[in-house]
């Protein structure tokens, strides 16, 4: 009866258990054990600095005990605990009911056990390896080693494993210094599965030596079972191998002999646990045949560069074999041996006409031959590819020949088809049309002429206008036909004017001329031009002797009238169209110097008057 007094202070009235539980087993609360048992007050258990459990003894509420119980080993299952109820006297001093109302472990100082540099409490030991857990040795010192809770019968500063688990060492310095405490959490992994493997490359120059570059890394999945998350390290010694000494650059490896072994260390990237394993280096000095792809440079693009179906390359390079070999192509003879910047199945090459490349050929990831693949880009027959003529009609039946347009440079042994059929380098035509020119080189290019005949013909003049007796004479010549034409005035060879029209023409018959510029012919005609003459000088010098009017013959005007007067009107003479004109006299009489008219009514119906001026 806690509540009363009496009760409280009778030793027979209380009694005590000290159980054991196993904090490890599934059923915490069903694996108490009793190891104590008696007439006892409560009183509080504390876990002691030498890792000693000590538990405090009272016979009443309010009378304690001289002593207090101890559990010298508390990590050992049932009475193999050892307790013992008057472990140690406190006399005269008595222990009550409790113990320090603290956590002694506070005073514990923490160590690292595993030193390895990474972890103080956790570590990864890999299946089959062994590794040291431990602290430095104090002379005097008591090691206490638990795994998993259960105590290891070593007491030494030092604990050789090969088993995951939860080792814990507990360190008692002499002189009552606090103790230090170590924990290492251990987990086991797995080693990295691994195979040996080989490598085989090609010599890295034709009819070689055996020795070549090599990219180790291409057998790092063959090497590591292609398993995810692994590495891979080379060395050229096992001894290197095993201690991580003088890794290989991978990617740029040149052998030293043929065949050679490497040893190689695969990696688990999770785990660090690693394993060994040998990787054989072989150079192939296989020699097999190389390749030419050829093309028509007839893009039209840039000359001399053409795209290439390297599909066709291979095609050749296995040509009836019955292997399964792998085919890859590469710009250098490097780039093939490493397997660097493989091309893809469509190349344009890239010095004009003629480059070349490189194949590797493999048989099951083994380099069986490096190929080269020479790409030629060949011209077309270096021909002009469009043309027009022109085919006078005027000269028909006459032929006009039709060329190959051939230019300077580049291989001529052509060969010819015409759109007609012939197979002559030029032809004979006198039809308008389109030709066509199929011209072939000896490397079977093909290139095509096209000539496009069109007609052309002598001039038909409709009309010659003419604007005359002014100021700024005129002619204007109509013409049609199917040429191209020009026009000259007073001169068959020229100067020619592609204007039909001539102004400021001088009054009196001229002659036009419209000739075809594509050589059809040459038309004329002859027009007049009207004019009038401002004065004469009738001296008998021969120079505008006579006053007569321009651009009358007996084709121009013959017909018309022509009347001269004095100032005051009276008729002086009538002239003849034909005739040599008015020589300044009347009836014989030579008349002054003067002003005098003239009225001039053509054939053509326009009546024209005016003066003009005699000078002596």
């Amino acid at each position: 009866d806690q509540g009363n007094p009496q009760s409280q202070n009778d030793p027979t009235s209380h009694y005590s258990l000290l159980t054991q539980f196993d904090v490890t087993s599934n059923s915490v609360g069903g694996s108490g054990m009793i190891i104590d048992s008696r007439n006892l007050y409560r009183g509080a258990l504390q876990l002691g600095p030498d890792g000693r459990i000590y538990r405090a003894l009272s016979a009443t509420y309010s009378e304690g005990l001289p002593y207090l119980g101890i559990i010298q080993n508390p990590n050992v299952r049932g009475q193999g605990c050892n307790y013992i109820h008057q472990g140690i006297s406190i006399s005269p001093k008595t222990s009550a009911q409790g113990l320090p109302p603290f956590i002694q472990s506070l005073f514990d100082v923490d160590i690292d056990i595993i030193q390895n540099g990474e972890s103080q409490v956790s570590m990864i030991l890999c299946a089959g390896d062994t590794y040291t857990l431990g602290t430095e040795h104090v002379e005097g010192s008591i090691y206490s080693w638990t795994k998993d809770g259960q105590e290891i019968n070593v007491n030494a500063a030092e604990l050789e494993i090969s088993e995951e688990g939860l080792y814990e060492l507990r360190v008692i310095p002499p002189g009552g210094e606090c103790p230090l405490v170590g924990k290492a959490s251990v987990q086991l992994a797995a080693k990295p599965s691994v195979v040996p493997s080989i490598l085989v490359q090609c010599d890295d120059v034709l009819g070689g030596d055996g020795i070549s570059l090599f990219d180790l890394n291409q057998a790092s999945e063959t090497l590591s079972r292609n398993l995810p998350n692994r590495s891979v390290k080379f060395y050229e010694t096992m001894e290197n191998a095993e201690q991580d000494l003088d890794p290989l650059d991978a990617y740029n490896y040149k052998n030293k002999t043929n065949p050679q072994t490497l040893y190689v260390r695969v990696i688990d990237n999770t785990t660090r646990c690693y394993s060994l394993t040998e990787l054989e280096l072989k150079v192939s000095v296989t020699n097999t045949k190389n390749v030419t792809l050829e093309l028509c440079d007839d893009d039209g693009n840039e000359v001399g560069i053409q795209s290439f179906d390297l599909n066709e390359a291979e095609n050749e390079l296995i040509e009836n074999s019955n292997s399964e070999y792998e085919i890859s192509f590469y710009r250098t003879y490097e780039d093939a041996l490493l397997e660097d910047n493989k091309l893809s199945s469509t190349v344009r090459n890239n010095i004009p006409n003629r480059d070349i490349i490189y194949a590797r050929i493999e048989n099951d990831n083994a380099c069986f031959g490096i190929n080269e693949v020479t790409l030629i880009v060949h011209q077309l027959p270096n021909i002009i590819t469009e043309n027009e003529a022109k085919y006078c009609v005027n000269f028909y039946p006459q032929t006009i020949t039709l060329g190959p347009g051939l230019q300077e440079g580049g291989i001529q042994d052509y060969t010819y088809l015409w759109s007609t059929g012939e197979t002559t380098p030029t032809i004979e035509i006198n039809t308008v049309g389109i030709y066509i020119l199929t011209v072939t080189n000896r490397n079977n290019c093909v290139n095509e002429r096209i000539i496009r005949v069109t007609p052309s013909n002598l001039a038909t003049i409709q009309n010659i206008n003419v604007k005359d007796a002014s100021n700024n004479n005129e002619i204007a010549i109509i013409v049609s036909g199917e040429g191209d034409y020009e026009y000259s005035l007073n001169s068959e060879s020229g100067p020619y004017q592609d204007s039909n029209i001539f102004e400021d023409v001088p009054a009196g018959l001229h002659t036009v001329y419209i000739n075809d510029k594509n050589g059809c012919g040459l038309v004329q005609d002859v027009v007049s031009v009207i004019g009038f003459p401002k004065f004469f000088t009738p001296n008998n010098d021969g120079h505008n002797d006579r006053w007569r009017v321009y651009g009358m013959s007996s084709e121009f005007q013959s017909e018309s009238t022509i009347y001269i007067y004095d100032r005051y009107g009276k008729l002086l003479k009538e002239l003849s169209p034909t005739g040599p004109g008015w020589d300044g006299t009347y009836l014989g009489e030579i008349l002054p110097s003067s002003d005098y008219w003239f009225s001039v009514l053509l054939e053509d119906g326009r009546l024209f008057k005016g003066h003009f001026a005699l000078r002596r």
